[in-house]
């Protein structure tokens, strides 16, 4: 687990996460907001370093659990950070009542970062959903599962998993969250609402970070929504 980009009020960590016997790796965004305080995407496991870390950037205020599947580590921040808020996907609420969210994202929630951070509700079905931010000042989007881009190097056996899921060498989303996503209306209104977004850059759970062209390279990834 390491720090991984640095662009000011963006912070990046990575740390391995294997799935079905390959390291898809796992991403944890941090912004630091107007105020200071520390907005965290998708949690990754808090060591003693992650924490130090985190400390020494500002003060944690925002803990967020993006989608129905990034829940594995929200415990322990919950533990360790007791002033923070922590907010959840939807699906969150009937998958894991053990947690103790702040809230749950909806359509109606105005939160109190409000013009620094914006977002959407994915609603694939009631057994998927993705909460996909947008972080103005830097013009950032983040995502979860949706997209993938997983062109790193592999072995063989990882390759041939990552191609069995539709992610090997490729940018988009995987079979999974395809055969997830049954309601295709409101998927489809989700990625124009993202689209209207002037984001330049793309940080994603798993896979390479997107740093030109990311707009046509969304709109390629989401081309299967047509």
């Amino acid at each position: 687990m390491s720090l991984e980009a640095d662009w000011g009020t963006i912070r990046t960590y990575r740390s391995d996460l294997r799935l079905i016997g390959t390291n898809i790796g796992a991403r944890m965004t941090i912004i630091k907001m107007n105020n200071g305080d520390l907005f965290i995407h998708s949690p990754i496991q808090l060591t003693p370093q992650i924490r130090q870390e985190l400390d020494d950037f500002g003060r944690v205020k925002f803990v967020v659990a993006p989608n129905d599947f990034h829940h594995l580590f929200v415990k322990d921040y919950m533990a360790s950070y007791l002033e923070a808020e922590f907010l959840g996907s939807p699906g969150l609420r009937a998958k894991r009542p053990d947690l103790k969210f702040s809230r749950y994202f909806s359509d109606e929630f105005v939160p109190a970062w409000k013009g620094e951070i914006d977002f959407v509700v994915f609603r694939g079905s009631k057994n998927f959903h993705e909460v996909v931010f947008f972080h103005v000042q830097s013009q950032t989007l983040i995502l979860s599962d949706l997209v993938m881009n997983m062109k790193e190097r592999y072995s063989f056996s990882e390759a041939l998993i990552l191609s069995a899921i539709g992610v090997h060498h490729r940018l988009g989303p995987s079979r999974i969250v395809k055969m997830l996503t049954k309601n295709r209306v409101l998927a489809q209104d989700a990625f124009r609402r993202i689209l209207q977004w002037p984001f330049n850059k793309v940080i994603l759970a798993h896979g390479t970070l997107i740093t030109a062209d990311a707009r046509n390279q969304m709109r390629q990834a989401f081309a299967w929504l047509a």
